[in-house]
């Protein structure tokens, strides 16, 4: 299958987090030498934290460096149990491969005597199909969620999923690589410095604090002459915050701008 490449400078990762990452792209990358050092490739993943965190992407990020096809799923695409089958057939056919669980509380939830019998035959079937998972059939398995406790404990126990990665709102450091990434050739107004902008959005989600920036260049376009983009200013944020997030993040002192 097809899908979008993800190269590591395509993301800004806590360097804890990247750490992690790398290490076990390592792993799943060459599984077979793994074992030859002794020791056992995940056969699965669980990335942890709230939406707009940058997840899905991270799962790509895994599957382009570990050279692996990348199969997404949501709990809307899976009808029956017929569709689980055809999902880990085609993981296998498509070896190396990466099956991506998005939002699994919702897709393998807990509490199955809650569900009607339909949906409970799904999830019996996922528990088939992952345990029946072999070595050599090269399949890794990534999920999201921001509520683990609301996964069927089935799921998790076993090794199944035993790597978890939390990706927590970005810091101040991270928001400020991120803005430098998506103002690329963007002029801010005097009046809005890069280090005021940093803080005044330190910890808003790369999701928003992308579709912050665009609403921004958006405003901006409306003052602007030819084909220059006149300088983004504090009112375009304020009113993009406020539109993307409902209200904007509180402004910081200038005290603590300074660097």
């Amino acid at each position: 299958p097809l899908f979008q490449p993800v190269e590591w400078e395509d993301v800004v990762l806590d360097e804890g987090v990247e750490r992690e990452l790398r290490s076990l792209i390592r792993l799943v990358r060459d599984p077979f030498a793994a074992v030859r050092m002794g020791l056992q490739a995940p056969m699965g993943l669980l990335l942890l934290g709230p939406p707009g965190t940058g997840k899905t992407m991270i799962a790509r990020l895994i599957a382009t460096q570990s050279k692996r096809s990348f199969l997404p799923i949501t709990s809307a695409e899976i009808t029956d149990p017929k569709a689980v089958c055809r999902v880990f057939a085609r993981a296998k056919e498509t070896s190396p491969s990466l099956v991506f669980l998005d939002e699994m509380d919702s897709l393998l939830p807990a509490n199955p005597g809650y569900l009607n019998q339909y949906y409970v035959q799904i999830v019996e079937q996922f528990l088939i199909e992952i345990s029946a998972l072999q070595p050599e059939h090269n399949v890794v398995l990534a999920g999201t969620t921001n509520h683990p406790e609301n996964i069927d404990p089935r799921v998790l126990r076993g090794g199944r999923f035993s790597e978890k990665i939390e990706i927590g709102p970005p810091g101040r450091k991270e928001v400020g690589r991120l803005l430098s990434k998506y103002l690329k050739g963007v002029e801010l107004e005097p009046s809005l410095g890069h280090d005021y902008l940093t803080e005044w959005l330190r910890g808003t989600m790369p999701a928003n604090l992308e579709a912050m920036v665009a609403t921004a260049k958006r405003y901006a376009f409306e003052r602007s002459n030819g084909d220059r983009l006149a300088p983004l200013s504090r009112q375009d944020f304020a009113r993009a915050a406020e539109r993307v997030m409902g209200q904007p993040p509180p402004l910081p002192s200038p005290r603590s701008t300074q660097v």
